[in-house]
């Protein structure tokens, strides 16, 4: 639920360009003390508590049923079209857009470049996410055996895209990048998307560094927050995990400290690559506000192949982990409702 790659596929120009390069990793252990308490919380009611469909069963037995069946209702609505569609489905798609589009760039195909843009439409999103959907049902409907294949294999590509995107990244200079960025971008797109030019129009359009200092970080929290969710989640399953008073503080902690020094060394090792935060945060400020004509997302399959280029090997292997490590959280987020509405018949 934390470490699905194409949960970096913008993260990282929105909140750059969004805070004014306000240093994230500092901002996440800043926001985590919160979510200490959020999942202590949720550790408690778990071991009181062990019941698949988490929620409905909590607000249920401690208010009324009837509340708790209204807000499990309501939250199964919330996971199903704000994290499963939201979160899931349509930036899986929009990832793939942006894998194809850039594949299409580095091999100067316009096929790969065409079908890119259309899996980034409304048409194609709606046809992939309906796939997806189909997808996830029919491993359902096989059985755990099934189920357990899809998520330990998407989870061992999740690894292996992991450690690929460090290593790239780490591998590359700014000075690399630089040359490589123009090399690529410029015969297609022209001067106005050099390296240089990008971050100029981006500052001409109104970015500015955010000070240093306490306050900035204090700022940016509300953003840098919504990177430390969807270890939680996992209590929507407590029902069915063994010895609970063990298994579930690893699982709630354990991905609240994983997911800080995940995205804290991802964090580090795109800005290191790109240059630093000014020119990440000129750059998606200028994008976000539609005020520079890019013609291509500064996404982080971008970024990853302008520094892994003229490795095609290396990008294509990189891609296809960057969407098969995906796979996991989000049929988790699938196979939440079904939990709710197993539960509901149960505990009525």
């Amino acid at each position: 639920m934390v470490f699905a790659l194409i949960f970096t596929t913008v993260q990282f120009p929105w909140f750059y360009g969004e805070t004014g390069g306000t240093n994230l990793p500092l901002s996440l252990v800043v926001g985590a003390v919160p979510f200490v308490f959020l999942m202590i919380s949720y550790w408690a009611m778990a071991v009181v508590m062990p019941r698949t469909g988490n929620d409905y069963v909590w607000v249920g037995r401690l208010f009324h049923p009837s509340i708790g069946f209204a807000w499990g209702a309501l939250y199964m609505f919330i996971v199903l079209f704000v994290a499963f569609v939201g979160a899931g489905v349509a930036p899986f798609a929009y990832a793939f857009s942006a894998c194809l589009t850039t594949l299409g760039l580095i091999s100067n195909s316009a096929s790969l470049t065409n079908l890119g843009t259309f899996a980034g439409g409304t048409l194609g999103t709606f046809e992939l996410s309906v796939f997806l959907t189909i997808l996830f049902a029919a491993f359902s409907i096989f059985g755990s055996r099934f189920i357990k294949g899809l998520m330990y294999g998407s989870w061992l590509a999740a690894i292996v895209g992991i450690a690929l995107m460090w290593y790239i990244l780490g591998t590359t200079s700014p000075q690399t990048f630089v040359s490589n960025w123009n090399t690529l971008l410029v015969p297609a797109f022209g001067n106005k998307v050099t390296y240089q030019a990008l971050q100029i129009a981006g500052q001409s359009a109104g970015f500015t560094l955010a000070p240093a200092g306490f306050g900035s970080i204090l700022a940016a929290l509300p953003l840098a927050s919504l990177f430390l969710l969807g270890g939680n989640y996992t209590n929507a399953f407590v029902g069915e995990i063994k010895n609970v008073k063990k298994s579930i503080p690893i699982a709630l902690l354990l991905s609240l400290f994983f997911g800080i020094v995940y995205w804290s060394i991802t964090a580090a090792l795109t800005l290191n690559a790109v240059g630093g935060p000014s020119w990440m945060g000129a750059v998606g400020y200028s994008f976000e506000s539609g005020s520079i004509a890019l013609p291509i997302a500064p996404s982080q399959p971008l970024m990853l192949a302008v520094s892994a280029f003229p490795n095609t090997t290396l990008i294509y292997v990189m891609f296809i982990t960057y969407l098969l490590g995906s796979l996991t959280p989000i049929f988790a987020y699938f196979w939440i409702g079904s939990k709710y509405l197993f539960a509901w018949p149960l505990t009525a």
